[in-house]
């Protein structure tokens, strides 16, 4: 082959581009010392084999220029999806943090509307002197515990858990053939119907302020909400809101989808 062939110098110029593309891929994905070193070392065998069938006659600087451009093109290619996996990653991060920083806060509401669940069901056991604690109290603090225990533990540990009664949930819908999805969503609903419940049930005061000349009248009885108070009201009223989101997000994630 001629020596000073007029695709020489364009072949020399189209490695170079090769060795300098190689750096930038290693600057761009950050392959660590022994990676970029390999990586690197290959682009400069792959080279050095093309001069070499080039010396040999096995090859011509055209076929061989073409060779580097196939090549590059190819690693462009990887680098594309390499970007495009990136890009994808980073929203399913950012959805999952955006995810991870409701569940937080639901947990935070569930753990205080549980503590305001409990102090209800106690309020309504002490107001009627007992009347009232195993039908309406005892429902209340023992979900508002279970509700403590989750959400508790979710805040601490940032890890999903499930208390006695919702295990007690879940056994019975197994039982009945029914999923743990629709177990947790009754759950739900027993939740916000015990809140609710204890701001509109009339309860029976204590024997010394009704009862009087051996009948009951309207006065002898008190309202749930008249016992708890406006800050107990208002962080039910959050704790029903986290709960029906709750709700919602497992009949949403449940929903099939639709094929158009």
């Amino acid at each position: 082959m001629p020596r000073h062939n007029p695709y020489q110098g364009d072949f020399e110029r189209k490695a170079k581009e090769l060795e300098n593309y190689a750096q930038l891929m290693v600057m761009r994905w950050s392959m660590g010392r022994s990676g970029t070193n390999q990586f690197v070392h290959e682009q400069q065998v792959f080279i050095e084999n093309l001069k070499r069938d080039i010396t040999t006659y096995c090859m011509s600087y055209r076929y061989g220029i073409a060779e580097i451009d196939r090549h590059m093109d190819g690693l462009k290619k990887q680098s594309d999806m390499l970007a495009s996996t990136e890009t994808e990653m980073y929203a399913v991060i950012k959805k999952e943090r955006r995810k991870g920083r409701i569940a937080l806060v639901l947990a935070e509401v569930g753990f205080v509307s549980g503590l305001t669940q409990m102090v209800g069901g106690g309020v309504l056991c002490v107001k009627s002197r007992g009347a009232a604690c195993a039908k309406y109290g005892m429902p209340n603090i023992i979900q508002g515990a279970n509700n403590i225990y989750e959400n508790g533990y979710y805040i601490i540990f940032m890890k999903n858990t499930t208390g006695t009664v919702r295990d007690v949930y879940h056994y019975v819908a197994n039982k009945l053939g029914v999923s743990n999805d629709a177990a947790d969503q009754i759950y739900g609903v027993v939740d916000i119907a015990l809140t609710t419940g204890n701001y509109t049930k009339l309860t029976l005061l204590a024997r010394e302020k009704s009862w009087r000349l051996f009948r009951h009248v309207r006065s002898d009885f008190i309202r749930g909400w008249q016992g708890i108070g406006a800050v107990g009201f208002s962080i039910d009223a959050l704790g029903v809101v986290g709960t029906g989101y709750q709700i919602y997000q497992i009949e949403m994630e449940n929903k099939p989808l639709v094929s158009e």
